[in-house]
């Protein structure tokens, strides 16, 4: 399903987007994520960003690359056809022309096609997508298995216990709720852009505590292992 941008309420909308691509990083919607700016071509993407809409669309590399390369292939390594697009809410430009920058996810989205530019970095044309309703009572179940599930992991973590309490106790949708989560919990890179691609709800919240429940049992397997060789560990002299 599509939405049409006033649909969003997303200002200065127009259906094209500037594409951020990352190997290590998924953005949701609802989620503030600060990020850095250093390449030159992204500088160009920020500035580009401030005179215009203030929307950037971040996207997940299709294949690890490695992003410490001096020049890896960003315009033309492939990437997931489904997107977060986000809105720049605020920066600092530093004196040497980088930016520290808070973007705020505001809606999934499905890339159309890459347009060709002139710019160095990436744009396409996008269609908002809108999620369907849960009933209210399988909502209800659902969040509480999800809660459950949620505490479980963030147990043995007081980081993560506290992040937990105040996602919990905050009355969210469902489909914000588990993306909320999926951003916060360890999960691989890999698994949230499914996640971000699951556009059911009740799917995306089954398979969310699914992943929980995996991260907690392989949490759980690896403290017994300390147990049975001896933790802490002796020294060692390499």
């Amino acid at each position: 399903m599509s939405l049409q941008p006033n649909d969003l309420e997303i200002p200065g909308f127009t259906g094209i987007v500037r594409l951020f691509p990352l190997s290590n990083l998924v953005l949701f919607p609802s989620v503030m994520q600060p990020l850095h700016i250093f390449e030159p071509r992204y500088r160009k993407m920020m500035r580009h960003a401030l005179e215009g809409d203030g929307l950037i669309a971040m996207a997940l590399f299709k294949h690890n690359i490695d992003t410490s390369a001096p020049s890896y292939p960003t315009q033309t390594q492939a990437i997931h056809d489904i997107v977060t697009v986000g809105k720049i809410l605020a920066h600092v430009e530093l004196e040497d022309g980088r930016f520290n920058l808070l973007l705020k996810g505001i809606s999934r989205a499905q890339i159309v096609r890459e347009i060709a530019t002139e710019q160095p970095f990436r744009m396409a044309n996008v269609q908002l997508l809108r999620e369907p309703s849960v009933p209210q009572s399988l909502e209800r179940e659902l969040r509480g298995e999800l809660v459950n599930a949620y505490l479980c992991h963030a147990e043995n973590d007081s980081s993560q216990n506290q992040l937990c309490g105040s996602i919990v106790e905050q009355d969210l949708p469902l489909g914000t709720l588990c993306d909320l989560i999926a951003f916060s919990a360890e999960i691989d890179v890999s698994k949230q852009q499914i996640i971000l691609e699951t556009m059911d709800v009740e799917a995306r919240c089954e398979l969310l505590i699914k992943y929980l429940s995996e991260i907690s049992t392989d949490t759980s397997n690896l403290q017994e292992a300390f147990f049975e060789l001896g933790f802490p560990p002796k020294f060692s002299y390499n």
